[in-house]
């Protein structure tokens, strides 16, 4: 006999994120290996000390960042909708399958509070650690580039006169 399977939703459902991960999957080695507090400290002074609503903690926005950069994300809705979309990423910014992910605007916001020296700051520390725990060792190097023929050469420059007005 032919199965056959509707999906319906549940109000309530017992599950746990951290179960459903890998223990080989990458994000769950890197948040294993990869101690990010250093963060917090770095980023304080671009934030009210107790007043005001709680921003998006740093040290999601900078792991929400590096997966744009592991993933090769630009755009932040993009980055919003792949995080909603894996639950490894999900682990790995430390947002549960019922909480909601930091939308594009609050991305694109706290973007905008760090000075760019800072975000050199902390990727070099995060890229320092990467080499502490063996991630990169430097060995290879990979380039992206395409050729392109140039559409150019000195035989067929066309001298023009200018004409005043």
């Amino acid at each position: 006999m032919q199965g056959s399977k509707n999906f319906q939703s549940k109000m309530f459902v017992n599950f746990r994120l951290d179960e459903h991960i890998p223990k080989d999957n990458f994000y769950r080695i890197l948040k294993e290996v990869l101690y990010l507090s250093f963060i917090k400290k770095k980023t304080q002074f671009c934030y009210a000390s107790r007043m005001g609503r709680p921003s998006l903690d740093p040290v999601v926005f900078f792991k929400i960042l590096l997966v744009g950069y592991l993933e090769n994300i630009c755009f932040d809705r993009a980055l919003e909708r792949m995080i909603n979309m894996r639950l490894d990423l999900r682990f790995f910014i430390d947002h549960d399958i019922d909480e909601k992910v930091p939308d594009h605007s609050t991305i694109c916001k706290t973007r905008k509070r760090i000075p760019t020296e800072v975000f050199d700051d902390v990727f070099n520390h995060i890229l320092l650690l990467c080499i502490k725990q063996g991630l990169v060792d430097g060995k290879f190097q990979s380039i992206d580039s395409a050729y392109i023929n140039a559409n150019a050469s000195i035989d067929r420059l066309v001298e023009t006169k200018l004409i005043d007005r």
